[in-house]
């Protein structure tokens, strides 16, 4: 077996002998190493990306515990516990049917620890019994926050609907009420 010494030699040697040829090599090497650590290695960035995307899909597919899956466990926003979260989301499901959208701008904001995406939507609800803007644009703040490497989402705001500007998730809830004729437990 080659001791150390000689193998750095006959390295050197050839290198010596072949520069360009040893320079393509290496630039080969360090472009394949820095293909599989992008493959293998997920930033902040890729994870909370993946994770808002993820729940969009779920939502759009009427999966509500795939949508929940991504809420940190103990989510209370507004008053508005994450059981809470669930009921709204199944009676808007159960009423308008499943949302028809799609993201066509994701802001990132990236902090240690917490992160705030804005997204904006295009779409709406194929069954929408009566409410005009059924279709059309509408912007959301998520906010996350890093636990176990995972990321998880603490707060959905609702910015703007249409032209409408709710006051927050739980005047998206009250009229999601009004709309619905369902009492507030």
């Amino acid at each position: 077996m080659p001791q150390v010494p000689q193998v750095v030699g006959q390295v050197a040697r050839q290198v010596r002998a072949h520069p360009l040829r040893s320079f393509a090599l290496l630039v080969g090497v360090l472009a394949l190493a820095c293909t599989v650590a992008s493959v293998l290695i997920d930033t902040d960035r890729e994870k909370i990306v993946r994770a808002v995307k993820q729940t969009h899909a779920a939502l759009r597919t009427g999966d509500v515990e795939g949508a929940l899956r991504q809420l940190t466990p103990d989510f209370n926003q507004e008053g508005i516990r994450r059981s809470d979260l669930q009921a709204l989301i199944e009676r808007t499901l159960r009423k308008f049917g499943r949302p028809q959208t799609r993201i066509t701008t994701l802001n990132l904001t990236l902090e240690p620890d917490q992160a705030s995406c804005i997204l904006d939507l295009a779409g709406g609800f194929p069954e929408s019994r009566g409410f005009r803007s059924a279709y059309g644009r509408s912007r959301w703040r998520v906010s996350l926050r890093q636990a176990r490497g995972d990321w998880l989402i603490t707060e959905v705001t609702p910015l703007r609907i249409g032209n409408w500007r709710p006051e927050g998730l739980s005047g998206l809830a009250r009229l999601h009420l009004d709309w619905s004729g369902d009492e507030r437990r």
